[in-house]
């Protein structure tokens, strides 16, 4: 961690790992482990620095224990759905629906990873998965985010990210 996340950086929006308060927890995702098998996953509290602002935030780590590398995912709150994440599973088939549903499930718990707010209206059909991460507005619960997992004969093809409010989309295949 101190070579993917290291202090010494000086980007801006840079996140660095600090390890007297990083508090690295292993996450326990059997549904996205059979997929992947490779990597573990830790939730890591790291520090982002964006020009005058400093956030504290949890960020998915995930571990190539194959090639010794972490990979570092932001919270959604500040890049949206990451690409480098996603693109592990676009190709990846599945032995049925049932397995994709639980793919999916597991895939949510990962995403929610340090971002506040939580997934709802879950919907399943045989093209794709759409799920939508809510939040607590002033105007009570709103949706931040629906996230669509396309989907082909039980093969992911690729995820769609929709910001209903910005009428915004970004799309990873």
């Amino acid at each position: 961690l101190k070579i993917s996340f290291p202090q010494s950086s000086s980007l801006d929006g840079r996140w660095v790992y600090y390890p007297e308060s990083a508090n690295p927890q292993k996450i326990d995702n059997p549904e996205v482990s059979k997929v992947i098998p490779e990597f573990s996953f830790y939730q890591v509290l790291l520090t982002n620095y964006l020009g005058y602002h400093i956030n504290k935030s949890y960020c998915l780590v995930l571990f190539d224990t194959v090639r010794s590398k972490a990979i570092g995912i932001v919270p959604m709150w500040y890049e949206d759905i990451s690409e480098s994440l996603l693109k592990l599973f676009i190709g990846k088939k599945f032995s049925d629906s049932t397995a994709v549903i639980r793919f999916a499930e597991g895939l949510e718990k990962l995403i929610m990873v340090g971002s506040t707010g939580k997934m709802e209206n879950t919907r399943y059909a045989i093209d794709k998965v759409t799920f939508d991460m809510t939040y607590e507005g002033s105007k009570g619960t709103e949706v931040w985010r629906n996230i669509e997992m396309i989907i082909s004969d039980n093969t992911i093809q690729g995820f769609i990210s929709t910001n209903p409010k910005m009428k915004t989309s970004v799309t990873v295949k």
